[in-house]
């Protein structure tokens, strides 16, 4: 009984102590219209407590979704799992264990000026070694953050953040050339791809 009482709080624990505390607050602000700097910087703080490179993203549903995700590095992969299996039942937010995928074969994103979507992207594949490695095509792309970070956005709602991690090997980024559209995979057939070969299609 006093074992229990005195029991010290690890690390995952104590964060959502205090975002049991924090959350009333935060889903107020996500409600209204606008980017929070300091309220996103505050769960920052206190998020990377955990691991300076864990992350999160909200979604906004019927009830508020905040997603714990590792950014597709393996080496935090397991603090993301860990600190979701800490949390408890929360009635106004669904707490999420890194980006899933997304449903649809329609899909873009908007990062910075740049818009992208499932459209824009062609592939081809090299499935030699035990991860698939890929050749992006993309529509107009620039070897530039926003190019390479909105792809990755999109690689994760097509398959996952786990798939992406654990079952693309190398990346290698190309401007699509409109010629060679009939060599290529439309993006979304890597979907496909990647469940044959974890044996799910």
């Amino acid at each position: 009984m006093l074992q229990n009482l005195f029991k010290r709080k690890n690390k995952y624990e104590k964060f959502w102590e205090w975002f049991e505390g924090f959350s009333p607050i935060m889903f107020e602000e996500l409600q209204k219209e606008g980017f929070n700097q300091p309220m996103f910087g505050i769960m920052n703080s206190h998020i990377s407590r955990i691991h300076p490179k864990l992350d999160f993203e909200f979604g906004i549903e019927d009830s508020i979704e905040l997603v714990i995700t590792a950014n597709g590095i393996k080496e935090v992969m397991p603090e993301v799992f860990n600190l979701v299996k800490a949390a408890p039942s929360f009635q106004k937010w669904k707490i999420t264990a890194l980006k899933q995928r997304v449903e649809g074969d329609n899909y873009e994103i908007k990062y910075g000026d740049l818009v992208l979507g499932y459209n824009d992207i062609f592939f081809q594949y090299d499935d030699s070694e035990p991860q698939l490695g890929i050749q992006l095509n993309i529509k107009d792309y620039k070897k530039n953050a926003e190019y390479v970070n909105g792809t990755y956005r999109l690689l994760d709602a097509l398959l996952g953040e786990y798939d992406v991690t654990y079952h693309i090997g190398f990346i290698e980024w190309e401007v699509l050339v409109a010629d060679n559209k009939n060599q290529l995979l439309p993006f979304v057939r890597l979907r496909e791809l990647i469940d044959k070969r974890k044996g799910l299609a």
